[in-house]
């Protein structure tokens, strides 16, 4: 079955920003585009984009490849912007490998379904009601984090709450490693009110911008956030849904 990319960075780029949160995934694809599934037990997301799709000349309307490790894929990637100047190209699969057959050649071996399917398969819990809403961007993310370890290991809390209609960010670093605790606005554009901080895993928040370059919506529910994103180039759309924990006081 041949597979086509319409746009090799855009590919690169949502691929790069899997990597951050999980190690393997499941990609379902049909000729309009494709689903991305990840998810790890804290985070559950889907990724839409209509970067790579089933190519047109197929008869079968869908299939899925699945990868345990995307690195695995990025490499692939990596390779096809090393020895071609095209922005699409075609891939093909058999069920069991992943080829390009450019100027240059690979085959990737694709993984089982039950290698990545503990938590590709879990759906998005939709039906939480939303208590508030905001904004927020990857630069503002980027600077929280700055002032914080940066230890996927270890728990950096980061406390939302709204204050003189502002919302703030409290980090708190128990660690101690760099500023002990830093607070900062950000923004005064929210819909609903906040009875109680909202405590979340900095790590985890970082996971907001998996689709960088673009305005972050944040949905607060009773016991999770769920993230909205969305970015389009001259010649593809991608779309993020994301469900990320809430952390206990």
């Amino acid at each position: 079955m041949k597979l086509k990319v319409f746009n090799i960075d855009e590919f690169d780029a949502i691929l790069r920003g899997i990597v951050k949160v999980v190690e393997g995934c499941k990609i379902d694809l049909t000729k309009k585009g494709a689903t991305i599934n990840i998810g790890n037990g804290k985070v559950r997301a889907f990724i839409k984009t209509t970067c790579i799709a089933i190519d047109e000349s197929e008869e079968s309307e869908e299939t899925s490849i699945c990868f345990e490790l995307v690195n695995k894929l990025i490499q692939a990637v990596s390779f096809i912007k090393e020895t071609s100047s095209e922005t699409e190209f075609i891939l093909e699969t058999d069920g069991i490998f992943l080829s390009y057959k450019g100027h240059a050649k690979f085959k990737l071996k694709l993984d089982k379904p039950e290698r990545v399917e503990q938590w590709t398969t879990t759906p998005l819990k939709t039906e939480l009601t939303d208590l508030f809403s905001f904004r927020i961007t990857q630069d503002q993310i980027d600077f929280l984090s700055k002032y914080s370890t940066f230890n996927p290991n270890f728990e950096v809390k980061a406390y939302l709450y709204l204050k003189d209609n502002t919302l703030y960010c409290d980090i708190d670093d128990k660690n101690e490693a760099r500023i002990s605790s830093v607070t900062v606005p950000i923004t005064k554009d929210f819909e609903g009110t906040l009875a109680n901080p909202v405590i979340m895993d900095l790590n985890d928040m970082r996971i907001f911008s998996l689709i960088s370059k673009t305005q972050i919506k944040v949905i607060v529910t009773e016991k999770c956030v769920k993230v909205l994103s969305f970015r389009k180039t001259d010649n593809t759309k991608t779309a993020l849904q994301m469900i990320v924990r809430i952390l206990k006081n």
